[in-house]
């Protein structure tokens, strides 16, 4: 299955923030004792907000079609801000924001995706 590639046609706002998340195994002892391991081989991944402040309607539709085109679960492939190469991302959610006149605005979250199945 090839996957769908997101390339939209207003780059989002600057800045783009990103936060580093780890995913952990952890398990605490009645001593007090704990022990903390990374979940997996691709623990530590990266997160990023992207927004689009003011956008046409037909431009923020077109960014919404493209998200609610990928299959619920599945990954797209975009190039990320001081990428040279396309990654794998999952959007779990964003919110559009209706603003008056023709104009709204959305802001998306992207993780970074290793899922061999796509």
């Amino acid at each position: 299955m090839s996957l769908l590639t997101f390339n939209p046609a207003v780059a989002p706002d600057s800045p783009v923030s990103k936060k580093v998340q780890t995913r952990l195994n952890g398990i605490s002892f009645g001593d007090g004792y704990s022990q903390t391991v990374g979940d997996g081989i691709n623990c530590r991944y990266d997160e990023l907000v992207l927004s689009w402040s003011e956008l046409s309607i037909s431009q923020i539709e077109s960014i919404e079609s493209f998200l609610k085109s990928v299959p619920v679960g599945g990954s797209f492939l975009w190039t990320a801000p001081r990428k040279s190469e396309s990654q794998k991302w999952k959007c779990p959610s964003w919110t559009r924001t209706y603003k008056s006149g023709e104009i709204d605005g959305l802001s998306a979250t992207f993780k970074e995706d290793f899922n061999l199945d796509d």
